[in-house]
């Protein structure tokens, strides 16, 4: 196979050497650990070993076919001689379907000569025509304007069957006010002397008309009129048949025959099966490159196609071999009695990687080259060992109940996120989470919860005495008003709803402090104020909504859920009396 060989190992490679270190410092930059700080430049280079990868893709063309009965409209359709009457007789891989030369997805029905005859449309036996099934062959729909009943509300009035007029006041002329004169002695003149007074009229409020309540003259007080859709019929042509009572068959298309067949879909579409051979060893030292190689670009060496399930194209000697026999042996298995594989497509590529051996401190390492622009994957390097000691020292902090020194200690490690540890990272960052979210939701549940009953006297004594409402809900705080009575204890029950928002808002702050608050009493004394205030907080958008109004409604809800549970009981009981009373009866 041409490009293809295992390893090779590179001595003298002067360039090579320098652009390893120029990515080995760069690499080692991004993590911003001084100890690391061109690193190249402190490790010892050993042997470097060429050392490709071989991803094979072997992608596959696949026809399924499923066969059936089918119809439609004869339009002269040309009818052969019959030789298949029954799908039993179909073999499905008999007829010669149209097959592609190239990958493609699509599907497809094709009919099956020799299939074919006409018979008489079963839907409307040969008329053409079918009663129409929007107005059952009546021509004529319900009215949907007026449901049917040929009137609808009259538009003058609303439906109220009167309307509210202006007329001008009867007891001021329309001025709002008169002037009546009063007679009174003057004692300067010696005589009596006419003094006019301006009364405002009472009836008019000053406005010189009044509202006068009449019949309404377009529906003459009924509160309806004759409906303008249908005329006052209570029903209009059906759109569906135009009024004619009949529609064309949809299954003949007025045709009164069928073209009966058997139909054979053809559905075309492709897989890739993918394998990589990996050398010895990479899978263990170098996990990122094992586990995301598919997302690496190759450069292609190798293709083959065939007919049908290929035969294994690479020699029984060569390292490829298996692998690529476990490609094929899959893709066999997508055969079956309905599907098959058309072609088939091998291609095989390299993925350049060179292995550098290099020393640190006296300790043996190995990293990962890869590509013409020699991306790094550093397996177990020492920043490995530098993330590895710092997460076995969080897990001892952790055991010995420091979890803030271990959450510290952990979001250190995840900045630096080092490829092979992110499992056990993900893992002491949850336990740790988990026990000072501990903290902070016990905090929040005793604040809520203390708070919260001390806030449940206080709705309870608000509402059943003062209960400060806008004027427009004041019949609340009425006494004989049924509704008193229920909403005290309905408000007590919502106000359940802002203590329990408090505790999760509380315990929603630790989720932002995590490990920055130190100790379990800071922490539980975060939880238990953050919840305080949240609590009251709520409590205080609660009185809002009450003085507007807003909560009447849950007061609403309860009446109606304690009315209807009142009916369910009253029907059980009554249920029971009469099924003791026939037991009695009988027995």
């Amino acid at each position: 196979m041409e490009g293809y060989f295992l390893d090779e190992t590179i001595r003298g490679d002067k360039d090579l050497i320098l652009r390893m270190k120029r990515q080995i410092n760069q690499w080692a930059a991004t993590y911003k650990i001084d100890e690391f700080k061109y690193l190249a430049n402190k490790i010892e280079f050993g042997k470097i070993t060429y050392k490709p990868e071989y991803p094979a893709y072997l992608r596959s063309q696949l026809e399924q076919r499923k066969k059936k009965e089918d119809n439609r409209p004869y339009t002269n359709q040309s009818v052969p001689d019959r030789i298949y009457f029954s799908l039993s007789q179909l073999n499905i891989w008999d007829p010669d379907l149209p097959l592609p030369k190239k990958f493609i997805e699509q599907t497809k029905s094709f009919i099956v000569p020799g299939s074919q005859f006409v018979k008489t449309c079963h839907h409307c036996s040969g008329h053409g025509k079918i009663t129409c099934p929007s107005c059952s062959g009546e021509g004529q729909v319900t009215c949907s304007s007026c449901k049917g009943a040929g009137k609808q509300q009259c538009s003058s009035c609303n439906g109220k069957g009167n309307v509210s007029n202006s007329r001008s006041c009867s007891n001021c002329g329309g001025r709002g006010r008169w002037t009546t004169y009063e007679d009174r002695w003057n004692s300067d003149l010696q005589r009596h002397i006419s003094t006019p007074i301006h009364n405002v009229c009472d009836a008019c409020n000053a406005t010189g008309y009044r509202y006068v309540t009449e019949r309404c003259t377009r529906c003459r007080g009924t509160g309806q009129t004759s409906c303008s859709n249908c005329g006052g019929t209570g029903k209009v042509t059906c759109s569906r048949c135009h009024g004619h009572g009949e529609i064309v068959c949809p299954t003949c298309e007025g045709r009164k025959r069928l073209y009966h067949y058997l139909a054979i879909d053809q559905e075309l579409s492709n897989d890739t099966h993918s394998i990589i051979y990996i050398n010895e060893n990479f899978e263990d030292d170098f996990q990122e490159f094992a586990e995301n190689w598919s997302e690496i670009e190759g450069k292609p060496i190798f293709g083959f196609s065939s007919n049908g399930i290929m035969r294994n194209p690479v020699e029984a000697t060569h390292d490829l071999y298996k692998s690529v026999g476990d490609i094929i042996r899959k893709s066999k298995s997508e055969e079956n009695s309905i599907r098959r594989v058309l072609f088939q497509e091998l291609k095989i590529q390299r993925i350049d990687t060179w292995e550098l051996e290099y020393t640190f401190n006296g300790k043996k390492y190995r990293m990962l080259f890869h590509g013409d622009d020699l991306e790094v994957i550093p397996g177990k390097s020492p920043i490995f060992d530098y993330s590895s000691d710092l997460i076995d020292s969080a897990w001892g902090k952790y055991d010995n109940g420091n979890y803030t020194a271990a959450g510290r200690i952990c979001d250190r490690v995840a900045k630096i996120d080092t490829y092979e540890l992110r499992d056990n990272v993900e893992k002491l960052k949850n336990d740790v989470d988990e026990k000072l979210q501990a903290a902070y939701h016990t905090g929040a549940l005793t604040g809520s919860l203390v708070f919260g009953v001390i806030a449940l006297f206080a709705v309870y004594s608000y509402c059943n005495n003062y209960n400060h409402v806008f004027s427009y809900m004041s019949f609340i705080n009425r006494t004989s008003n049924w509704f008193h009575d229920y909403h005290t204890g309905t408000q007590m029950l919502l106000a359940v709803v802002p203590v329990f928002l408090g505790y999760a808002s509380g315990a929603a702050v630790g989720t932002g402090f995590r490990w920055r608050i130190p100790g379990h009493i800071p922490r539980f004394m975060v939880g238990l104020i953050s919840a305080v205030l949240f609590t009251g907080l709520f409590l205080g958008i609660w009185w809002i909504a009450n003085a507007i109004g807003v909560t009447f409604l849950a007061t609403l809800f309860v009446w109606i859920v304690w009315k209807i549970i009142m009916v369910i009981l009253i029907i059980v009981v009554l249920a029971w009396n009469v099924v003791s009373w026939v037991w009695n009866l009988i027995f």
